[in-house]
């Protein structure tokens, strides 16, 4: 349950409360934030390891997060495009054999690959394109 402050004065002692901390910093700490993304491209914290059926969600997220502290450039072209090539694995393709037109991206590889689970998703879909996209890649992989 959240706590909620149930006044106007209870409510600017907490902004007071929390604008005089001294435990935290002025200023965004860039490269403590770059290594931590960085690291969470290539090896989930334990804490996350429950979350591996969005791998591909956290991907984006990271890769997000580095764009917009403008370290994408520290990224070395082999290892984007190992993970321009881990994305491109999860792409659904249709089956014109078996009569499935299914299309998109998975979220993770630690699903089977079977007819039964081979759903793409469009949230992973739109994940995993803005995550090409990010990496530089042109989507000419992506079959549409």
């Amino acid at each position: 349950m959240a706590v909620t402050a149930s006044s106007k004065s209870e409510k600017d002692k907490l902004r007071k409360d929390c604008a005089k901390s001294t435990d935290l910093p002025n200023e965004l700490l860039k490269d403590k934030h770059v290594r931590y993304f960085k690291q969470m491209l290539s090896l989930l914290p334990e804490a996350f390891e429950s979350h591996d059926s969005t791998r591909l969600t956290l991907l984006y997220f990271s890769l997000g997060a580095l764009d917009l502290l403008g370290a994408i450039p520290d990224i070395s072209d082999s290892r984007k495009k190992e993970m321009i090539k881990w994305i491109y694995s999860l792409q659904v393709k249709p089956d014109d054999i078996s009569g499935y037109k299914r299309c998109g991206f998975y979220a993770t590889d630690s699903l089977p690959n079977s007819v039964e689970v081979n759903y793409g998703h469009i949230a992973m879909t739109y994940v995993a394109l803005c995550s090409l996209l990010i990496l530089g890649d042109d989507l000419s992989g992506v079959d549409r």
